[in-house]
């Protein structure tokens, strides 16, 4: 529960008068109205829902009573509210007619005046999708550490094959919290078909173990177990109620207690090598398609750690293990020595893009520098950082493409320590954050420019009012002498009629001269007789 001090609000004396009602019910959200006693004196629609019962028989009673589903006591919440003024909140579970729900309930005093607290508001808000969510984030990320650590275990654990795997199985039985993670090997049997033998094991705490059951030892697919075959051959899952599974596949199942169960194929190289299980003996567990696809996930590093195994065992040679895994990556991969900058190995992605880089400096096969690159890593996963993996982003200078490069220090088969760096293309994600940082530049450059044509429209409409303004100052009734023409203004002054009418309009005047006034003016000058003589001749 948390505190905080409350901020005035005034509030009704008659909360439950209609004009407050009206207000409350378009509320977006449930909300009761309670006394200082802690009985509800209005609600709204969406409180209404919560309540087992009609809402009209809500009123006058405790709040506490009202909800249904949880064990909550909520009379601290409203005593802190009325005597002190805090308001608070607290966070409950409760059963609704849509199933259970996490509620954060806020509880706020309502005033009346500046000190009389006349009332507790309560606030519902539903989180129980936000929870959801998160509670699927948590288990997204507790699957990829946990797989990581899985990961982690098969590329680099140096123990017996044995050993390994059930450390594996360790971090795959944390991430998924089942009761059993267990791997089943094939094998041929002259006369009986494809077998299959439980091989290695990890059980959470107090859970029973069957790797010592004779009866998980050389099962034939045959026996009551076609379908397993056909599905895990096809690289697909077989998961369910073990209630639901066919008689012939129960029989083997439901000794061991298993009421759900997954089961992934294992393919170690590309023959299949067998299965990986994950039993749950407590619950009926779903699976979602994101469960099934990180342990798929987890199930080709198993089958590219055993086939590593197996190379090793065979040739004898410990880096052949390193390359095994290398090249089943589909990302640029080298090898590095941290003294030297030599490129002691690389994978063929890298290959395809760089060519043959195995032998020349790494600065300058890959980012074309002649010495050591100004943003090399080594700092970061040598000396006190050794066995700490470095993640970082970088676009190549050779290709242009942006990479999310995951670089650590390994033990190379002649035991000295190297870099090796996995280079992850997001060249597309970082196009597509550009395009939208671009589209939102053009919609904020779109929005400067529509203000600013409001601000030039803005403009030329007080111009033009105020032309309009000036025109209609001549539609009066105008002061002219009747001699010379001149009007007066309205400060008593006389004006040329061209002056004032110029000052008050828009309107400008050019000079000329009539017929008549020509013939009054110049009717005895020679130039004008001349004219006029041309004219009518």
């Amino acid at each position: 529960m948390k505190s905080n001090q409350s901020v005035p609000v005034e509030a009704s004396s008659h909360a439950e008068s209609g004009l407050f009602q009206t207000m409350i019910e378009h509320l977006e959200v449930p909300l009761w109205l309670c006394d200082k006693e802690g009985r509800v004196v209005s609600l709204n629609a969406l409180a209404r829902t919560y309540l087992n019962d009609k809402g009209e028989q809500a009123i006058g009673r405790p709040f506490n009573e009202l909800i249904p589903g949880t064990e909550e006591d909520f009379s601290e919440n409203i005593e802190q509210a009325v005597f002190s003024g805090m308001s608070s909140e607290v966070e409950s579970d409760i059963s609704l007619s849509n199933g259970q729900r996490c509620i954060v309930w806020s509880f706020n005093p309502i005033f009346h005046g500046s000190n009389n607290i006349a009332h507790v508001q309560i606030v519902a808000k539903d989180l129980t999708d936000h929870k959801l969510t998160e509670k699927r984030l948590a288990s997204r990320l507790a699957y990829e550490h946990c797989i990581s650590k899985c990961s982690q275990t098969l590329l680099t654990d140096p123990g017996e094959t044995r050993e390994v795997l059930d450390r594996a199985l360790h971090h795959l039985q944390e991430a998924t919290g089942v009761c059993r993670v267990y791997i089943f090997k094939n094998h041929e049997e002259p006369g009986r078909g494809l077998l299959t033998s439980q091989i290695c094991e990890f059980c959470a705490p107090g859970v029973r173990g069957e790797i010592e059951n004779p009866v998980l030892q050389n099962v034939p697919y045959e026996d009551g177990l076609e379908r397993w075959q056909n599905e895990l051959l096809q690289g697909k899952a077989i998961n369910g109620s073990v209630s639901c599974f066919p008689s012939s596949e129960r029989k083997l199942l439901v000794p061991q207690g298993i009421i759900s169960i997954l089961v992934l194929p294992i393919f170690a190289g590309d023959k299949w090598f067998g299965l990986i299980g994950f039993d749950d003996t407590k619950t009926d567990r779903k699976w979602s398609d994101e469960d099934i696809r990180l342990l798929n996930t987890a199930a080709e590093m198993i089958g590219t750690f055993i086939e590593r195994r197996r190379v090793y065992k065979a040739l004898e040679l410990e880096h052949l293990q390193l390359i095994s895994i290398f090249d089943t990556i589909n990302e640029p991969i080298y090898v590095a020595d941290p003294e030297t900058f030599e490129i002691l190995y690389q994978n063929d992605t890298l290959s395809s893009v760089f060519g043959d880089c195995v032998g020349q400096k790494c600065h300058k096969a890959l980012q074309n520098y002649d010495s050591q690159c100004p943003f090399c890593t080594n700092q970061h996963i040598f000396g006190e950082n050794l066995g700490k993996s470095y993640i970082w982003e970088f676009q190549s200078t050779q290709t242009k493409r942006w990479y999310r490069c995951i670089d650590r220090a390994i033990q190379w088969p002649d035991k000295r320590m190297v870099r090796c760096e996995v280079a992850i293309d997001i060249d597309e994600i970082k196009r597509s954050q550009e395009k939208l940082r671009s589209a939102k530049q053009k919609v904020d450059d779109a929005n400067r420019s529509l203000n600013v044509l409001t601000e030039e429209l803005r403009e030329r409409n007080e111009s033009l009012q105020e032309a309009l303004d000036n025109v209609e100052q001549l539609s009066g009734l105008l002061p002219i002498c009747a001699n010379c023409k001149k009007i007066r203004d309205d400060k008593g002054y006389w004006n040329q009629i061209e002056n004032y009418i110029e000052s008050h309009s828009c309107a400008q005047f050019s000079h000329g001269i009539c017929d008549e006034c020509a013939e009054s003016l110049y009717k005895d000058t020679k130039w004008y007789q001349k004219r006029k003589e041309s004219e009518r001749g």
